[in-house]
């Protein structure tokens, strides 16, 4: 009897050890500690942690996108290099059951990301002229990737996944076809549009790294959106950019 107790007790002692080594972010959470020392959860990041999370937590293992871009092979190598990203795994608790059938995010397989450039000077106000025509064999021929109808779909954006107002390229490793808000409520392109215009006019006004921007965009557009955009609901992110517009040559 007292045999199993002991061992009842070591297994606890072990799964307690365990716990206790275990990074922040290891079981799906946001992978940020608290200042108090306990693993921040998702409901409680902004207000804990502020917005980005790292300015008052300390990353341990984000999930949130991690930047591996390897920027001299991009020099060598030109427009279309692909971007290297860590990809964890994140918890979808809003993206709702009815949308189950729409892919709101692209297939890594087929859309992992590309850039054109890793320079904001090269990005920024040069969306226009980075953009190749989207010709209907073009289209067809994303569609077909997808498993989706070739044709006119008023329902989807072929989008790029890495925005060329952030450096990223018109190849076919950048762009996917999108659901638009008439059959995805949640996360929608018109969504992805918000994100972008934020997140393009941080790069530019100089308040973000472009890479880690390029990153966002290409592991999870909606955790990016729920960071930069959701978190900056209390105006931080958001007001104090005043009224850029340099993505309107992007939408």
């Amino acid at each position: 009897m007292l045999r199993t107790l002991s061992m009842m007790v070591a297994a606890v002692l072990l799964i307690l050890t365990q716990r206790a080594l275990a990074d922040c972010g290891d079981r799906g959470g946001p992978g940020y500690r608290a200042p108090d020392g306990h693993c921040v959860g998702w409901a409680e990041l902004r207000r804990i942690c502020g917005n980005p999370p790292a300015t008052k937590c300390n990353p341990e293992r984000p999930n949130a996108p991690i930047q591996r871009n390897e920027t001299e092979s991009l020099r060598k190598q030109g427009q279309g290099s692909r971007i290297i990203v860590d990809t964890p795994t994140l918890n979808e608790p809003t993206v709702p059951n009815s949308d189950v059938g729409v892919q709101v995010r692209p297939n890594k397989d087929l859309t992992g990301g590309s850039v054109r450039t890793v320079k904001p000077d090269e990005a920024c106000g040069h969306a226009k002229q980075s953009r190749g025509q989207m010709s209907a064999d073009r289209r067809d021929e994303i569609l077909r990737r997808y498993k989706l109808p070739i044709g006119t779909h008023p329902d989807y954006e072929i989008d790029h996944l890495i925005p060329l107002c952030l450096g990223g390229s018109d190849d076919a490793s950048n762009l996917w076809p999108q659901p638009r808000r008439s059959i995805q409520k949640a996360w929608s392109a018109e969504r992805k549009d918000r994100l972008e215009r934020l997140m393009c006019d941080m790069v530019c006004a100089g308040q973000i790294d472009i890479a880690a921007a390029q990153a966002a965009f290409a592991t999870d557009w909606i955790a990016a959106y729920q960071t930069y955009y959701e978190g900056g609901k209390d105006g931080r992110s958001r007001n104090r950019l005043g009224h850029l517009s340099l993505l309107k040559e992007d939408q």
